[in-house]
């Protein structure tokens, strides 16, 4: 079974929790990535997705120039290994109920992220992937 390392999306960057929405979006869309990390001091504290700023800040009608990614981030982070296999972390996606893993090295550093669609279009075995998508969809 492949592990996480192979499979996971590199060159991640994070965001800081007092960057503007705006300037979130735009690193998201330089990027071309739907998540961002929030790291405070090192320390990761959350996830920034295109979600969270369309849900907790567009549709609230919320000048995006003045709403920091604090105040729409989604706080805790799901974290996989990059040992891990995918059948892992497609149990973890489905347990967490979330689309996107963090993935880091030995070190506790971010390394990737892996996806539900990172799973579906790097493994052989599509059991793994349908029961973390039937997780994720479940509530």
């Amino acid at each position: 079974m492949k592990r996480l390392k192979e499979v996971m999306s590199k060159g991640i960057e994070t965001v800081a929790p007092t960057t503007s929405l705006r300037d979130a979006a735009r690193r998201m869309d330089r990027l071309s990535v739907g998540m961002l990390p929030v790291d405070e001091s090192g320390t990761l504290i959350g996830t920034l997705t295109d979600r969270d700023i369309v849900v907790h800040a567009v549709a609230e009608g919320v000048d995006v120039n003045n709403t920091r990614v604090r105040q729409a981030m989604t706080a805790g982070v799901t974290v996989a290994d990059e040992d891990d296999s995918v059948a892992d972390a497609a149990a973890m996606m489905a347990e967490s109920q979330v689309r996107r893993l963090l993935v880091t090295n030995s070190q506790k550093e971010v390394v990737g992220t892996v996806s539900l669609r990172d799973l579906a279009m790097h493994v052989t075995d599509p059991v793994p992937v349908a029961e973390a998508v039937r997780g994720v969809s479940a509530h």
